[in-house]
């Protein structure tokens, strides 16, 4: 995950319920430290999430900001989780597909330069909204694999964070993440890999002979039906089309929008 995005804040949101160790509030404290002894880092901030509502509230406020600013901030997300999405401090849950709009309007307003990371158990399970169709909800996401302790996320996260403010290489951060106890058991991943891995997968499992041939032949006997007269050679330079995944691709990186995403975001080659 080589940091082909620009951030200037770090921002922690805290949603761990109250009387539980608290991860999100040791984290900045350290950051804190790490900054005024490194100076000339990205501003740190910390914000209290107490709902699920107003973990969407915030950002939308986010995504405001940042249409009205050069802001984009590296989102950290301290929480409970599952594989079906967060739970926040008073119990209420949001299933990513809930959230999937508020980060894709976040990731639109920072020009798709939005980094998330979701300190909380089964967070890499956040890629499960990420559709080829779709815009992308971030740039990259840092999150655990599966459940993990407290204290093992705290250690893992700390030495990414700590090496990524002396350093500025997001390889070197991910060197000291690896390193630690935990540090095999986190996913990190690029909206781009996720896209090219989308698009690679459909190729292998749709676009072979036999895959294209059976899709023409089940089209060309659908459209009989309804009057329609097409070979089977036309049905099957329509199934291999590359225009299909240009326009995906147009969406998925916003090219739309932002025309220098063109160059930014080149074609996947199959």
């Amino acid at each position: 995950m080589k940091m082909a995005a620009k951030f200037n804040q770090i921002l922690i949101v805290d949603s761990l319920p109250e009387g539980q160790l608290n991860t999100a509030a040791r984290l900045f404290a350290d950051a804190q430290d790490w900054a005024r002894v490194i100076g000339d880092v990205p501003y740190i901030a910390s914000v209290r999430v107490p709902s699920s509502g107003a973990f969407l509230d915030l950002l939308a406020q986010l995504a405001q900001q940042a249409s009205r600013e050069p802001y984009v901030p590296l989102l950290h997300i301290e929480c409970h989780g599952g594989e079906d999405g967060l739970e926040f401090a008073d119990g209420s849950w949001l299933t990513w597909d809930d959230m999937k709009p508020a980060f894709v309007n976040l990731n639109v307003a920072t020009r798709l330069n939005l980094i998330t990371v979701v300190a909380a158990c089964h967070g890499g399970a956040i890629a499960n909204f990420v559709r080829a169709e779709h815009r992308a909800p971030f740039w990259a996401f840092l999150a655990p694999k599966r459940q993990l302790s407290a204290g093992d996320l705290e250690t893992a996260l700390s030495a990414f964070y700590q090496a990524l403010l002396m350093t500025r290489s997001s390889e070197r951060a991910m060197s000291a993440l690896r390193a630690t106890q935990a540090g095999d058991e986190f996913w990190q991943l690029s909206a781009q890999t996720i896209y090219r891995l989308i698009v690679e997968g459909y190729a292998e499992h749709h676009l072979t002979d036999e895959a294209v041939g059976q899709q023409a032949e089940r089209l060309r006997a659908h459209a009989a039906e309804h009057g329609a007269v097409w070979t089977q050679a036309q049905i099957e330079a329509m199934i291999r089309d590359p225009g299909i995944f240009e326009g995906f691709r147009r969406e998925f990186f916003m090219i739309d929008l932002y025309p220098e995403h063109e160059e930014r975001f080149p074609p996947v080659a199959l």
